[in-house]
């Protein structure tokens, strides 16, 4: 909720000519990113209409508005990283189900393998 509000208040800065409010921002998608990849915080995410919008918005934004922007090697862009949260977010994400799905397997003990040497069984 957090990061959230700070991202609505940060929403305009990449038209602007403040740098230190775009990279602000830059920070903000990165850090809910990875909030994003956490499935206790997905539902909190996805029932956050304003949020959602507010993302869509900057992941479908084409740039030519937008003041040339400097991101940091060890940061993705802002359009980058709003098309990851609303990957992460989206349920028909096949990562997404395989991890949500993933069961764990009984153990068997191994049949007898006539090309194994006895002292490995």
């Amino acid at each position: 909720q957090f990061f959230c509000e700070l991202l609505f208040k940060f929403r305009g800065a990449l038209a602007s000519d403040n740098e230190l409010d775009q990279l602000s921002l830059t920070a903000l998608f990165n850090i809910i990113w990875s909030i994003s990849f956490h499935t206790e915080y997905i539902e909190e995410l996805k029932s956050n209409s304003k949020f959602l919008i507010t993302v869509k918005s900057l992941a479908n934004d084409d740039g030519e508005d937008w003041v040339d922007q400097y991101v940091p090697k060890n940061m993705a862009s802002i359009p980058k990283a709003a098309n990851g949260i609303l990957w992460n977010l989206d349920e028909n994400n096949p990562a997404r189900a395989a991890r949500t799905v993933t069961v764990p397997s009984e153990s068997k003990p191994l049949e007898k393998d006539i090309n194994m040497p006895d002292r490995m069984r």
